[in-house]
């Protein structure tokens, strides 16, 4: 699951590990109520009683299951002396004044999911902070005609003038996807969430992230940050520079709008492994199917 060899030898390495909340074999699995209890019991009383009032519990329980799963392999996999991989064993958090969690005693990780797109980011071998958004296919709220208008308010003139220069009002839209994803992705780098003013952080793009011709994620490195109007406070933890990517990591359909991951991190480095993992087997493991 892990590239053990890039983990281990010292080097920063920044791993993005992705999977389908709500696959149709998933789905399926978990519509039975044994099975579905017998997952759910993996989980800590608290998170159990989050999913159970989640008008998506099935999506919530796979989330929160994927979450974990992963973290007890980076926690496992981080370690010097070599352990058997309990992967459901409880992990231990410490957080900041706004909530960002942190794994105490394990690497540097964010999470994000949207619709039925879940990714968790691990850093090892830095101790930086990382930031990871992947953005909605479906969304609620926001015009696809006059979400310019409707946001005005977080963009900066720079940014204005890159969607302004979009002629396709479709593909306009996707370019505000993008700029939102980076700004959110940001925020959670600094781990601040949206208690920041995303106006004070702008993003200098050269094009419209495309959806990759091949199997593999095509990574677009040209963004600069400008961050000469955060808070002296939150300028601090920037210094040093900061690196932004942006993949499709979702095509888009008919009605549905590609998915954009968008990472934020301080690591010399622009190559990520990505993983996708397929939660069936890691759940048919635990139903005993």
């Amino acid at each position: 699951m892990f590239p053990r060899k890039a983990v281990g030898d010292g080097t920063p390495t920044i791993v993005v590990y992705a999977t389908s909340t709500c696959s149709a074999r998933v789905t399926a699995l978990l519509a039975d109520d044994f099975s579905f209890e017998l997952c759910l019991c993996k989980l800590s009383f608290s998170e159990q009683r989050l999913v159970c009032n989640n008008r998506h519990r099935v999506r919530a329980l796979v989330l929160r299951l994927f979450t974990k799963y992963v973290l007890n392999a980076a926690m496992h996999e981080s370690r010097s002396v070599p352990a058997a991989f309990q992967p459901w064993a409880d992990l231990q958090y410490t957080s900041n004044e706004f909530g960002k969690p942190t794994l105490l005693g394990g690497p540097h990780f964010n999470a994000s999911s949207s619709n039925d797109v879940a990714a968790v980011v691990v850093q090892f071998n830095q101790n930086t902070p990382v930031g990871i958004d992947v953005s909605h296919e479906l969304q609620d709220g926001i015009s696809p005609t006059h979400f310019m208008s409707q946001f005005e308010g977080i963009f900066l003139p720079e940014e204005t003038a890159f969607l302004n220069s979009i002629d396709s009002l479709p593909q306009r839209y996707v370019g505000f996807n993008q700029l939102w994803t980076l700004k959110e992705a940001f925020s959670k780098f600094l781990g601040t969430g949206l208690n920041v003013d995303l106006a004070r952080a702008s993003f200098r793009c050269l094009r419209v992230v495309q959806p990759s011709s091949s199997s593999e994620l095509s990574w677009d490195h040209d963004i600069i940050v400008n961050t000469s109007q955060l808070a002296p406070q939150l300028q601090k933890i920037t210094r040093g520079g900061v690196r932004c990517a942006l993949a499709v990591v979702k095509d888009g359909v008919v009605g549905r709008l590609p998915v954009i991951m968008s990472l934020v991190h301080q690591a010399d480095i622009s190559d990520y492994y990505y993983i996708h993992i397929d939660m069936y087997p890691v759940l048919q493991a635990i139903v005993g199917v």
